[in-house]
């Protein structure tokens, strides 16, 4: 996994990617482990991986923040803060073992299934806040956290995901969509809908 996260932090820089810029250094082992007890929930290995790897973004003025669509990487302290609201507030479909790692700004998240006994875990889930009772529950995107990197590298290699001269995010959604169905074939998420 950490061989993966270098790839796709080698890729980012090769292409000048301005959201390189915007990530945070990693956290330490020590320091998930205590926000895991903290907020009495365990994360999958390879979350607490990504964890290593990146903390998050921070804002910048100039910054571009997009990983990938719907993809702004939250810090393990925000992300932990919206699982909190998540639980607390008893949002439809959301489950206490979903864990939020990726935000936009329309309410939408990238969530990952970290129930060990289910079937779908490790899968990345798309949950927007607003739509989540048209498809009954949030729909998969990518089969596993490994999977979800190998296509955002892929995507920025193909120029399905490129920044505008401007620093804009902008998407090719017809190749994304070949790109990410190529490597997540349990994925059912533009079967369904429009991720």
């Amino acid at each position: 996994m950490q061989k993966l996260l270098q790839e796709l932090e080698n890729c980012l820089a090769t292409i000048k990617a301005p959201v390189l810029l915007s990530l945070n250094s990693g956290l330490s082992i020590a320091e998930i482990g205590n926000l895991e007890r903290a907020n009495k929930f365990e994360l999958l290995p390879e979350l607490k991986e990504i964890y290593l790897w990146k903390n998050g973004t921070h804002y910048t003025e100039n910054g571009s923040y997009t990983l990938l669509k719907n993809g702004t990487l939250m810090s393990l302290t925000k992300a932990f803060a919206e699982y909190n609201h998540f639980i607390n507030s008893q949002f439809e479909y959301f489950l206490h073992s979903y864990f939020p790692i990726f935000e936009s700004i329309g309410g939408e998240f990238l969530v990952a299934e970290c129930n060990t006994k289910s079937k779908m875990c490790g899968m990345i889930l798309h949950y927007d806040i607003d739509n989540v009772f048209m498809t009954e529950g949030p729909t998969p995107v990518f089969d596993s956290i490994p999977t979800m990197i190998r296509s955002i590298i892929e995507c920025y290699l193909k120029k399905a995901y490129i920044f505008s001269k401007e620093g804009n995010f902008e998407i090719d959604r017809e190749l994304e969509r070949e790109i990410i169905d190529a490597h997540n074939p349990k994925s059912k998420a533009y079967k369904i809908n429009d991720f």
